[in-house]
């Protein structure tokens, strides 16, 4: 057999025929990404659909690597290959690898799947025959991130180059770090959807998508039949091409979720149930099972150590939004605290020398300087260092230390970070930022050191919500309240996670199963405030004998107390078991990296944990999927075999840059459709050749180019100008949009050079997305009104497209895109202000003591002219302009008073402490403000 093997050959580059032809374009193999989800409660199951399609007259051996969230296992494949449908089964990794490459040996098409890193997948497809099609199913069960009293779904397609520092002579690590380069590449350029059903206890408040405008709720503001707020709702997404970013969903609930635990049976060849506990901390107020504690008791003051990643990959909006982060961090410490800021990259840089310093005016005014000038400037992702540093120094005497890391995660040494912190006892809460952030290694770490975890994904995500919670948890930090035990009246547990519940008596004694499951603590889990989540396996006749899970609860005081959850039936479809045994085996894998475990102990907990997943048939690090058709021969006909990636979006081979890709395959594109409109030659061929170059440019750009990048820009017009010509207005409507609110969001970080070729590309894609819209009695005279109307010019909510899951209309369409795009020969020093949100603003603004000054720059912001500051109702003019703020605060954002809450009560205690009546006079302030706009 001759093989052509051009391993990582990407979709769409040149390949040569093994006979010596001229080189060929291979299409990208990937036809199709859809993931469809059921979600109950914080629970979800759902399926990925991949469709690969074969366009050559080669056999491909196909590889495609895709980011998860780490909550995702895989429970079930099944795939059409050569015709017939073959189920997926489990084994051991490399027993799984064998029968793949037995089944490729064999002229068998084969496929497997294979989890090498935390939060990647890597899909194989093995002797794909010429001009075939193969469709994989992969069933799964995740769990949802909870956010304040509601959720958050992420759906991660993008995975940023990792910084590789594991050595590479390991097996394992090779694999990982092949995989992961693989999906740094691209995502790939197929279609896209996503389809969500929302089936929840209680009633939904609404949806939303801070990353995609163009997901679609299909239920009108989620109201029933009569008009009541429903507790169901559907979500649709649909795109053309890969998203260059996660998708995020973000669900409000009328009610925090109560806490909840379901039993159900495996399976009858598994003969035993599972369960699954989940704990919310809105609800499960445990304070209230212990009588009130003594005011004596005083919790120790904090020492936050803040880690900043520095490292190139946090260049641009990244590092812009990190800044903004520690900005906010930083005016809400409370007063008696200490803190220090940790620059990291591929070496690191602290702040304060030798410790931390006391938080006071000097501090702050250093350290927000710094946060106003800092650079992604320190190389490569590197966090082991940088941590063991900060892990491994003294604590101050009498303080106790909290770390806050805001990062993209973008390090493939994650085992040895998750083991350093593990090994000590200091609380990580995390700061995701990025739309290739790392999940694994920012809700890993969070986990490993019992902090939590938030992620900012996209530049119109909000973040001073999520930094305001991380900063409440670290002050809040531990309460001596514990979890001793989790038992089922009736039931005896066969498995248990974590495994610290499963003393006799909660206070000793590891509790050994028949899987060999040993407690690797003996003294509960601590109650932080968060949610707890409780997994067990349990004999089969629970089912009928338990209808509670009773939790033990101790204080250090001796106190203890008993809580009941009710048992009720999920809605998984038989997947419970799945969610559950991804939780025994994460809780042995944590294992690996206690103190004084050894080669043997080390072995063993891996075993168990190939035992699991064999059993219930689950996808880990530790085993792999495998199917093949045993039947279905590809023949001595097709020996010439081609290895192919359906990570990249680039073009051809050896071309120096991402532009050089994106121009030639813009330009085949707009080549190809000019000459078949010239000789008549629309067939749906010839589309579907077009659609797939404008595609895989978009793509390409999306890759390598920034959002106001002329030829990104220009490659989306094109696109957009290509799918109106063949009567796809909701779609070309849906790419000009998503281009010219991406360049919108990062107008401010054009480069010199480009300014005016960028704001002429927007400007056509502006009046594009107006030509597209629907005629009616109102659009016209909107439309001759952007250009002059500079009320609606300076709106700063006017910067989202309406979604095209409906047609576009009238008034509302017209004037939601006249956004104030400078004219194309205005010069950046001519350029309006950049809109930037009013909060930040006024953070640098605010003193340690949390007052502000009455100055123009806060007249400004304000809108209200500096005469305005002058002293009043008894208070200094100081004081007068920090009640202005806060009634600024309160008229303006009140609907953001999560976000603001801390600083605010500072200033309302330095006003307070100066005899005065903080409320009365912020009253009086709104009544001035009020007067001001109204005169204005």
């Amino acid at each position: 057999m001759t093989c052509c093997c051009l391993v990582g050959t990407a979709p769409g580059e040149e390949v040569a025929h093994p006979d010596g032809d001229e080189p060929s374009v291979v299409a990208a193999p990937l036809r199709h990404y859809g993931v469809e989800l059921s979600v109950t409660d914080v629970v979800a199951h759902g399926q990925v659909l991949q469709t690969f399609v074969n366009p050559t007259d080669h056999v491909l051996e196909v590889t495609y690597s895709f980011p998860v969230l780490p909550s995702l296992t895989v429970c079930g494949l099944r795939a059409e290959l050569a015709g017939s449908v073959v189920e997926g089964r489990v084994l051991a990794k490399q027993a799984a690898r064998e029968a793949y490459r037995v089944a490729v040996a064999s002229e068998q098409t084969a496929c497997l799947l294979e989890k090498p890193a935390g939060d990647v997948f890597r899909i194989s497809l093995g002797k794909l025959p010429a001009h075939a099609e193969a469709k994989v199913t992969l069933d799964f069960v995740l769990e949802l991130q909870t956010q304040g009293a509601g959720l958050r779904l992420g759906l991660p397609v993008v995975v940023g180059p990792r910084y590789p520092l594991e050595p590479l002579f390991q097996e394992a690590c090779a694999d990982e770090h092949a995989s992961l380069a693989e999906a740094a590449r691209g995502p790939g350029a197929s279609a896209f959807s996503l389809a969500v059903e929302f089936e929840m206890p209680c009633a939904i408040l609404g949806i939303a998508s801070p990353t995609h405008a163009g997901v679609a709720v299909r239920t009108s503001a989620c109201l029933n039949a009569d008009a009541e707020l429903s507790a169901t709702a559907t979500v649709g997404l649909e795109l053309s091409t890969m998203p260059v970013r996660e998708v995020v969903l973000e669900v409000a609930l009328v009610t925090p979720l109560a806490p909840r635990c379901w039993v159900e049976p495996c399976a009858q060849r598994y003969d035993c149930a599972a369960a699954l506990a989940v704990l919310h901390p809105a609800a499960l107020d445990v304070q209230r099972l212990f009588p009130a504690p003594p005011s004596s008791e005083q919790k120790p003051p904090v020492e936050f150590i803040f880690l900043l990643d520095r490292s190139g990959s946090m260049q641009g909006d990244r590092i812009q939004r990190a800044a903004e982060a520690l900005q906010l961090f930083l005016r809400s410490l409370p007063r008696a605290c200490r803190f220090n800021i940790l620059g990291f990259g591929s070496k690191y840089e602290v702040l304060f020398q030798g410790a931390s310093v006391p938080y006071d005016a000097d501090s702050l005014r250093t350290a927000s300087l710094h946060a106003q000038r800092v650079q992604a400037d320190l190389g490569g992702t590197e966090l082991l260092d940088p941590l063991r540093y900060v892990l491994e120094s003294d604590e101050t005497p009498g303080y106790r230390r909290a770390l806050v890391l805001l990062t993209d995660g973008q390090v493939s040494n994650v085992n040895s970070v998750f083991c350093l912190a593990q090994h000590h006892d200091a609380r990580i809460y995390t700061l995701g930022i990025g739309s290739s952030v790392s999940h694994e290694l920012v809700e890993g770490l969070a986990e490993a050191s019992g902090g939590a975890a938030e992620f900012v994904v996209s530049s119109s995500e909000r973040l001073e919500a999520k930094v305001v919670r991380q900063l409440e948890r670290a002050i809040r930090g531990e309460t001596p309240i514990r979890l001793m035990r989790a038992e089922w009246p009736g039931a005896s547990v066969e498995a248990l996670a974590p495994a610290a519940l499963a003393g006799t008596d909660g206070t000793h004694g590891p509790h050994h199963s028949p899987l060999g499951q040993a407690s690797l603590g003996t003294g509960g889990i601590a109650w932080r405030g968060e949610r707890i989540a409780i997994a067990a396996l349990l004999d089969f006749g629970a089912l009928a004998a338990t209808d509670v899970v009773r939790l033990h609860f101790a204080k250090g005081s001796g106190q203890t107390a008993t809580m009941d959850v009710a048992v009720g039936q999920p809605q998984l479809r038989s997947r419970l078991h799945a969610a559950v045994g991804r939780a025994l085996m994460e809780d042995l894998q944590r294992g690996l990296c206690s103190f004084g475990v050894g080669p043997a102990e080390k072995s063993a907990i891996e075993a168990q944990i190939v035992a699991l997943g064999t059993k219930f048939q689950l996808v880990s690090k530790h085993t792999s999927m495998v199917a093949w058709d045993s039947w279905a021969l590809v023949g001595e006909g097709h020996s010439d075999v081609v290895n192919i990636s359906c990570n990249s979006a680039a073009l051809h081979v050896g071309f120096p840059s991402g532009e050089s890709k994106v121009q030639r395959a813009s330009a085949e594109a707009t080549s190809r459709w000019a000459r078949s409109q010239a000789s008549g030659e629309q067939t749906a061929a010839v589309i579907a050749e077009v659609e797939a170059l404008h595609s895989a440019a978009l793509a390409a750009a999306g890759y390598d180019l920034p959002a106001t990048h002329p030829l990104r820009l220009q490659a989306s017009l094109a696109y957009s100008g290509f799918l109106q010509d063949v009567g796809r207005v909701q779609e070309a409507a849906t790419i000009a949009r998503n281009a010219f609110e991406d360049g919108i969001a990062e107008l401010d970080n054009v480069s010199e050079d480009s300014y005016k070729d960028s704001t002429l590309v927007m400007q056509r894609l502006r009046d594009s997305v107006i030509s597209m819209l629907p005629e009616d009695d109102d659009v016209s005279a909107e439309q001759e009104t952007i250009a002059h109307d500079d009320d609606v010019a300076q709106a700063v909510g006017a910067k989202s497209i309406p979604t095209t899951d409906v047609p576009f209309s009238g008034a509302q369409a017209a004037r939601a895109i006249a956004v104030d795009i400078p004219t194309a020969g205005a010069s950046p020093g001519q350029r309006r202000p950049s809109g930037k949100d009013d909060l930040q603003r006024l953070l640098p603004l605010q003193a340690f003591h949390g007052t502000w000054e009455g100055t123009d720059a806060l007249a400004e912001i304000l809108c209200i002219p500096a005469t305005c500051f002058l002293p009043q109702h008894g208070a200094s003019s100081t004081l007068w302009a920090t009640a202005l703020v806060l009634a600024f605060l309160q008229l303006r954002l009140a609907a953001r008073s999560e976000e603001w809450h801390l600083i605010a009560g500072k200033a309302r205690d330095s006003i307070d402490a100066d005899g005065l009546n903080a409320m009365d006079l912020i009253e009086l302030a709104c009544s001035s403000l009020q007067l001001q706009w109204s005169t204005a």
